[in-house]
């Protein structure tokens, strides 16, 4: 066994990503990339295995760096996943490849990263260190973690609040009455289904789930979004496809008002309230911020069909990657 990393320390971990064949469906004409959302999911699956210390519903500092291209003809490959310690309440996760020059220089290439940090403890209580926080050195695979090992209606919650909190009134209970898009706004103009799928987003039918035209004006956009059908893998954070389909929209939008041809490559927070589902349909709502250069500035917010806030996104930042389309 090997203990968490020590503050300022960074431990990586040998990981098994398992390519499932829904992932090939998200494809640009050079191949199927590893979606961002799914290396979210990933990310959080590692941690919430083996420690209940941090609140894994919010994701801080996020940003997607190199493309992880994904190979038609095999069934995993090999990464590695980074944990670095940056204070006693907050810790920095990352997915890695490595590659070895001729000169015998490894170097590692982040795809993915973001922080967790610990929830706030009532009366100074600290989760105390313990085999929760500790970490097994044999190699992992994404098809070992359980897709039900943690939900947020759970009464033992994988954030740490434990029973201090009732299991019918959790932290993520959606009474939530944030409302992003400014009231009496006039969407006047859309983006019909057909213009997005495949003219502007390339990916193929399982990441094709902007469900009807977005609506649009300056002031930003609505639209609904399906959750897709199953699929295998950790899903912690929900459904992979309406938040991979929230970004789209805001693609769409950042061409129709800017002619940029945008990819989500940070944000500032993930606020998951309660996990979306498959099959489910979800209203989309875009509001940008900057506008300025050449990375566009988004909040998203995603909710059912009762008007419930599902999860937020703060400050998107996305910028032409070089990607192209269909």
């Amino acid at each position: 066994m090997e203990e968490f990393p020590a503050l300022g320390e960074k431990h990586q971990f040998p990981y098994t990503l398992s390519i499932y064949p829904f992932l090939l469906d998200h494809r640009i004409p050079s191949g199927a990339i590893l979606p961002a959302v799914h290396s979210m999911q990933l990310l959080v699956g590692f941690i919430n295995q083996h420690t209940v210390e941090f609140d894994t519903y919010t994701l801080l500092n996020a940003s997607f760096g190199k493309l992880l291209f994904l190979p038609d003809d095999k069934e995993s490959i090999e990464t590695w996943i980074e944990i670095k310690t940056l204070s006693a309440t907050r810790i920095h996760l990352a997915l890695l490849t490595k590659s070895r020059s001729r000169s015998g220089i490894t170097r590692s290439f982040p795809h993915a990263s973001f922080e967790l940090a610990k929830p706030f403890q009532p009366f100074g209580k600290q989760a105390k260190p313990g085999k929760s926080t500790r970490f097994a050195k044999q190699k992992l695979s994404s098809g070992g973690i359980t897709d039900t090992a943690r939900n947020p209606d759970d009464q033992q919650q994988a954030t740490g609040f434990g029973n201090s909190i009732k299991s019918d009134s959790p932290p993520y209970s959606n009474h939530c009455k944030l409302k992003l898009i400014p009231q009496g706004n006039d969407f006047n103009e859309s983006i019909p289904v057909s213009d997005i799928y495949p003219g502007l987003v390339c990916f193929e039918e399982g990441f094709q789930n902007v469900t009807e035209s977005v609506r649009t004006s300056e002031a930003g956009a609505i639209t609904k979004v399906s959750g897709g059908k199953p699929v295998p893998g950790p899903a912690i954070l929900g459904s992979p496809f309406p938040l991979d389909a929230a970004f789209q929209a805001a693609c769409a939008w950042g061409r129709k008002y800017t002619g940029q041809i945008c990819y989500p490559v940070a944000f500032e927070k993930r606020r998951v309230f309660r996990p979306t589902q498959a099959s489910d349909i979800y209203d989309v709502e875009i509001l940008p911020l900057n506008l300025e250069g050449t990375t566009l500035e988004f909040d998203l917010l995603l909710k059912n069909s009762q008007g419930r806030i599902m999860e937020q996104v703060v400050e998107l930042k996305m910028r032409e990657i070089g990607i192209g389309t269909a």
